[in-house]
């Protein structure tokens, strides 16, 4: 973000605003608005001062400016504290005045680095929602930076997933969630149960996968993963669990491990008969208490629900871990 905002320059590569390339622009001039982790507050400014500020050294007389940060601070819900100085706020109300701040200024790009990550639970939710909103009705083009995976998914049109630098998967929130590009992608975004196993058969839509002694069907994955090792994933909200033994394909045995509630959601780790651990979800619900410790249930596995991944060359549990 420092060298799109051209804070730091790039040892190779080029950067484009507005299909112009811009790596001699110095930043004052790159019309863009950055939002640091660290947002440094001028302490001897009144929030109204702090949000003004950025429109005043740009040309905009006084009045126009302060009417402007008020509209702001309105949307961030600070109006009322608008004569207030820094020290005088809490540390989510302080990161709300860089948000306004950064949102004041007619920019063209918007960089937000963590601009949440500073506020409560509760307030992180619907700040959300409401930065999305205010980001949609000033009509900017923002990139936001986050390790937070859901609010990546709850407000972004476009998702771009980094590791080491390097981007593993660019795509809509939803194709990102239900078609991860690999088994990094698919572990960073959301819980994933991962089971290897070993391609025996090759059907006409299917896999035919032995996972530990068990046979399940796995819709195939076009050019990849026909023969040998593979990685079986699906998410704990697909599977279908049942507390009675069902003899079918694609239904696995097994008995509950851990049981938690959480949120309005019920979340299990199921021990199966052939040694693997899954997870499993589902929604609270008056008509159902949930299972329990100890029960003995059944696991299916939706053949059109499972992705599959090549087996890893390093290994299974190396790829997995988040770096």
């Amino acid at each position: 973000m420092r060298v799109i905002a051209g804070i730091v320059r790039p040892d190779k590569g080029e950067v484009y605003i507005d299909d112009k390339l811009v790596n001699e622009v110095p930043p004052e001039h790159r019309n863009v608005a950055y939002f640091p982790q660290t947002y440094a507050l001028f302490p001897h400014m009144t929030v109204l001062e702090n949000v003004s500020y950025g429109l005043i050294i740009r040309g905009m007389d006084k009045e126009g400016a302060n009417a402007r940060a008020l509209r702001i601070l309105e949307l961030v819900g600070l109006d009322e504290r608008a004569d207030s100085y820094p020290n005088e706020l809490s540390g989510g109300m302080q990161q709300r005045v860089a948000l306004a701040r950064a949102l004041a200024t007619p920019s063209d790009i918007l960089l937000l680095d963590e601009p949440l990550s500073a506020l409560d639970a509760i307030l992180r939710i619907e700040l959300r929602f409401e930065l999305r909103r205010m980001v949609k009705e000033l009509n900017l083009t923002v990139i936001h930076v986050t390790h937070d995976q859901e609010t990546a998914l709850a407000i972004s049109d476009r998702t771009v997933i980094l590791r080491k630098g390097r981007i593993e998967q660019i795509g809509t929130p939803i194709e990102v969630f239900e078609t991860p590009a690999n088994i990094y992608v698919a572990n960073f975004i959301g819980e994933m149960n991962f089971i290897p196993g070993v391609v025996v058969d090759l059907e006409n839509r299917y896999l035919v996968v032995d996972i530990g002694g068990v046979l399940v069907r796995a819709k195939r994955a076009l050019g990849r993963c026909e023969k040998g090792k593979v990685v079986l994933a699906i998410r704990p909200e697909n599977l279908v669990v049942k507390d009675e033994e069902i003899n079918k394909e694609n239904w696995l045995s097994g008995i509950i491990d851990i049981a938690s509630f959480s949120a309005g959601v019920y979340r299990y780790e199921i021990l199966l008969k052939n040694g693997f651990r899954m997870i499993y979800k589902e929604p609270f619900s008056f008509i159902k208490t949930g299972f329990h410790k100890g029960d003995k249930v059944s696991v299916y596995l939706d053949p059109e629900r499972i992705i599959t991944y090549p087996y890893p060359a390093k290994g299974l549990r190396g790829v997995l871990v988040i770096e």
